[in-house]
Order: structure tokens, then sequence, then C-alpha cells
């Protein structure tokens, strides 16, 4: 089977942009970058064989979702160039990743579609973004309905990442649904070795600290050396509606509410902002003072990656995650969280409360800041328990997600 993946990977990276990477890596790559197919044995062409174009028109945050000329060129390349790509090594099969519910983008994808469709035999949807369904359905005006399900509709397959996503992939007809969750290589092996104990050191000496006791220098440092501090991480965009300020409220008002115990509620923000003005309204928050009252309780870090973003997981004692976003499908960071055995705090939006286990104590009502905080200080006084470890090793591995994303793609040869 040859695919022909029209999609963007990183950068700028975010979640959709990493699964793309992720997806070409286990299925070989870029096949123009291997041997050269006629030099290859029948026994050496993969199953699966791809192609990309790296579709990429922003690049950096700031661009995304915004029209220009420039975006107009490169959109034109990229088409002309999986053209050529048909033709060259013979591709019927095009993988392609609607847009989110704006409208350039959603002009973008006439475009692109419109241009390239034609050519191919197969079109494949992977909706990483959430919400296209809904707006063709309630408020698409009736051309732009018309227009999209006549370049857009009928794929014949489209994968989708919860349950909750058919429902975009019903809208435009699909012909064929599958549900392959997405999944992350496991950024810790060493996890029962070297972060599990601190975990659950951490917890215990927090019980003690919470029932008035006191705690040796060695367990202090078995925990870390600071287990008088719940730390909360928020990793994401740093957005209003990826509950960035319902966070912030949240752990003001869980230390209101913890009065003299002795264990504290600090929160540490990663990501990058979007818009300058919540940005600057964040900075403004900041710095009131029920969020200095002994020194700051929340630390920005600006966007993180590598050796500094694996810090603030292993640092953290939870992730607070209570997104409401128009596009939200997945929440690839709840999985991050979970390969580090992180406890979670996220929101019945879009079916991700599917995400964990069955009656899991950590979902909250969308802007529900009240909610959230009763959920920190709960969390504070837990003992740690390892179960989204465990989960995330069962259902969202780089091997899960690979095995899944190969087998759907399989059943269109």
């Amino acid at each position: 089977m040859k695919l022909l993946i029209f999609a963007q990977k990183p950068p700028p990276f975010h979640g959709q942009s990493f699964m793309v990477q992720l997806a070409l890596e286990k299925l070989g790559g870029d096949a123009r970058n291997a041997v050269k197919p006629w030099s290859r044995t029948p026994e050496a062409v993969p199953e699966i064989e791809c192609y990309h174009v790296d579709a990429r028109l922003a690049d950096d945050f700031h661009q995304l979702g915004i029209p220009s000329a420039k975006k107009l060129f490169r959109l034109l390349k990229y088409c002309f160039q999986a053209i050529w790509c048909r033709f060259r090594y013979g591709i019927p099969n095009l993988y392609f990743v609607p847009a989110q519910t704006v409208r350039s983008s959603i002009v973008r994808d006439w475009m692109a579609l419109a241009i390239c469709r034609p050519f191919f035999r197969t079109l494949i949807y992977h909706w990483h973004a959430g919400g296209l369904g809904n707006w063709l359905e309630t408020t698409a005006r009736p051309w732009q309905r018309r227009i999209t399900l006549t370049i857009m509709g009928r794929p014949d397959m489209s994968l989708v990442l919860l349950p909750f996503g058919r429902h975009d992939a019903e809208a435009f007809g699909s012909k064929r649904i599958a549900i392959v969750a997405n999944g992350i290589p496991d950024p810790c092996p060493q996890f029962d070795m070297e972060i599990a104990p601190q975990r659950r050191a951490r917890a215990q000496a927090r019980k003690k600290l919470l029932a008035g006791q006191e705690i040796g220098a060695e367990e202090r440092m078995n925990a870390g050396g600071d287990p008088g501090i719940f730390r909360v991480l928020f990793l994401s965009l740093c957005h209003r509606s990826k509950g960035l300020f319902d966070t912030i409220e949240a752990v003001a008002i869980a230390n209101r509410r913890r009065g003299p115990a002795a264990v504290c509620i600090e929160l540490d923000v990663a990501g990058p902002f979007l818009c300058r003005k919540e940005q600057a309204e964040f900075e403004t928050r900041l710095r009131e003072p029920d969020l200095n009252a002994d020194g700051p309780i929340v630390r920005y870090h600006g966007f993180v990656s590598g050796e500094e973003k694996k810090r603030l997981f292993v640092t953290s004692d939870c992730l607070c995650f209570p997104t409401y976003y128009y596009a939200e499908s997945f929440g690839l960071v709840l999985i991050e969280a979970m390969a580090f055995g992180l406890p979670l705090i996220t929101t019945r939006w879009r079916g991700l409360d599917k995400l964990l286990p069955p009656g899991y104590a950590g979902v909250v009502d969308p802007q529900a800041p009240d909610q959230i905080a009763a959920g920190l200080l709960s969390l504070r006084q837990e003992d740690y328990d390892d179960s989204l470890r465990r989960l995330y090793l069962r259902r969202y591995t780089d091997e899960v997600f690979a095995r899944d994303f190969r087998l759907a793609l399989l059943k269109l040869r």
C-alpha cells in the first residue's frame, strides 16, 4: 500500500504535528529518503510505503490561523508536490488532516483538496481537531456546507481519536470509521526505579505533615526536598479555553480553603501564548496579593521541551488540564502525564474522560474552578496510585498507536 501523507510535522510543535511525525517514523519514514524503490527486493518493500509532503504553512504559533500571501504560495507548492509524487511513485492513497473551525483554515482545506483529491483514488482523513462536523451542521451557511461537502465529503476512511470524534467523521459521510487513540514513546522507561519511589515518598510525607506530624531529613530528601508543597502543573497552549485561568483561580481558592495546614499548593505554567491580551491579563493576575501572600505561588516557564519539560513532569504532583477548547479532540498532554505517573484533573469535554478509568475522580465540569480546587485538595492528601501509569502502558504507547494505525490503513487494501 502506497500512502501520500499531506500533513505538517514540527515545527511548530503541537499535538497534531507531533503525531504526524510519529506516524511517519512508525511507518518507516518518507520512502523518497530510503533505498530507491527500483533497487528493493519484494521482501524489502514495507506493507505501507509512505511519501510525505510537509505541508507547513505556519513557522510558529503566532502565525496559526492567520491568512497571508506567503501561505497561499506555500500551499500551491505543496499541492503540486503531492500531484508530482502521485504520478512519479504511483501513489493512489491520500492522507489528510482536516482543519480546525477557523475560516482561513477551512478555505485552505477547500483549496488543497480541490486541487489534489481528483488525482487520488482513496482519501483518508485523520481527525486531530474536533468540531468541524458541528460547524457544518449548525454554523456553516448553506453555500459553505455545499462547498465543503462537494470538495471534502465522502472520504473513504476517517481515523478518529476517541468515540466522540465519530460525529465529525459521520457529518462528512465517511465510508469507514476507525478509532485510533494517540500514543507516545515511553518518556521514562525507568519509572519504577527512579520516579515511582519519590512519588510514594512525597505522598507519605504530605500525609504526615497534614496530620501535624514531623518528618525527618531522610524522609524529606526521599520526597524531593519540598514535601510541604503540592506542585500542580499546567502544560499546554496558554489560552483561556484550555483552562489556564480556571487553573489559576482553582489554586488560589484551594490555598484559601486549606487554612493553616502545612502543605500549600503551587502552580507551574508552561506553554506559549497566542493572544497578547491574555498574556497581559495573565501577568497582571500573577501580581495580585492572593497569589503572593508568602511569595509567588505561580511560576511561568514559557514554552518548554526536552529535559526541562521532563523535569516539570517528574517534579510535579498533579497535572491540571481543565480544557473547553473549541477544537479539542484528545489532549495529548494527558497521556504524557499518565506516562509520568501523574494524577490528573481534566474536564468532561469532548469525551476526554473516556481516556481515563471509568469513574475516575479527577474529572470536573468545564469552567468550574471550585470543582478543580476541591480536586486539588483531595489529591493533596491521598496515597500515591500508579494506575494511570499502568493504563498508559496498556493503551497509549507509541507501539499500540502504530499497531492500530497500521491495521486501520491496511483495511483499505
